[in-house]
């Protein structure tokens, strides 16, 4: 029976790429060839009792190393991979003192760290080959993987393994270098292959990528249909308070112009009332005073017809005393 395979991670660095690489592994090799803390423990059991038989029916340890793997401390400010109590650093060297096969695999932008930064104990882990899985390429590496740890199963000392990959590595650095950039590609067989799982995988990562999108575009669509709902709320209070400003205005134009129109009335009526009080006033001194005004004004011609008559009399009487003497 092939050794089974422990995944080594650290929760806070890199848990969701541990499981993505664990499920992949778990699809290949069967979920009881690979060992996860977050799912393999059951309640009361004893962690360490746990770890210690994990590790001795593992032949593969596949150690997950994130961004902020060498730099993460604890409570206390103090690195946790200066903890000699840290779980992550005792899992790494107990499975290097047991020549278990550890793989380490770079994940979410992670570089290799620097020997200065491990502790004792976990820098043999430096002289282990290095794997890098990367989102875009998640297949094919995570393919080249499954073949290195069913090369490691096989039985082929993990030594010989790491040399013969050292030495494909710098083959392809030397050739890239003397065909500068010309010649095509070299393709090695335990690096970069096809698996006969590749087309699963493929659909696997296909269909876990559908799923993001159409949970992403689900979201999405929530937050639009709430945008419009309360856009369409925010319009609907704004077009009734508007409704009702106006319909306020309209009533007090309504009864300024009542108002007006009573006042234009009352002013219409007191107009043709001294109108019509002036007509009757104009008739009654017609009716009253025009004959007296006659009769006096008879009177008066008369008056200076008579005067007319004594000056003419006077005159005559003057007129013969002067001739007569």
């Amino acid at each position: 029976m092939p050794g089974k395979i422990f995944v080594n991670y650290r929760r806070d660095d890199s848990a969701a790429h541990a499981l993505n690489v664990a499920q992949y592994l778990e699809r290949t090799f069967g979920a009881s060839n690979v060992f996860l803390d977050i799912d393999r423990m059951r309640a009361g059991q004893n962690f360490p009792d746990v770890l210690n038989d994990k590790l001795s029916a593992c032949k593969v340890m596949i150690a997950v190393i994130g961004p902020s793997w060498v730099t993460l401390t604890n409570d206390d400010g103090q690195r946790r991979l200066d903890d000699p109590e840290d779980w992550v650093r005792l899992e790494i060297a107990h499975a290097l003192k047991r020549n278990i096969a550890v793989i380490p695999i770079l994940v979410g932008g992670a570089v290799l760290p620097k020997k200065s930064d491990l502790p004792d104990d976990l820098k043999p882990l430096l002289q282990r080959h290095v794997a890098t899985i990367t989102t875009n390429g998640f297949r094919n590496e995570m393919a080249g993987l499954v073949r290195d740890i069913r090369v490691i199963q096989q039985g082929l000392p993990w030594g010989k393994v790491s040399a013969a990959l050292l030495a494909i590595v710098l083959l392809t650095l030397a050739a890239k270098h003397w065909t500068q950039q010309s010649a095509p590609s070299l393709w090695f067989p335990l690096m970069t292959h096809r698996d006969t799982d590749s087309s699963a995988a493929k659909t696997a990562a296909e269909e876990r990528k559908r799923i993001e999108i159409e949970a992403q575009r689900q979201t999405l669509e929530a937050e639009r249909e709430r945008l419009k709902a309360e856009a369409e709320e925010n319009h609907r209070v704004n077009l009734e308070t508007q409704r009702r400003e106006f319909e306020a205005d309209r009533k007090r134009l309504t009864q300024q112009n009542q108002a007006e129109k009573e006042t234009r009335e009352q002013a219409e009526l007191e107009t043709q009332r001294l109108k019509d009080a002036g007509e009757q006033r104009v008739k009654s001194t017609d009716s009253y005073t025009g004959p007296t005004w006659q009769a006096t004004e008879c009177s008066r011609q008369a008056d200076e017809l008579r005067l007319h008559d004594a000056e003419r009399k006077r005159f005559r009487a003057s007129c013969k005393a002067k001739l007569s003497k």
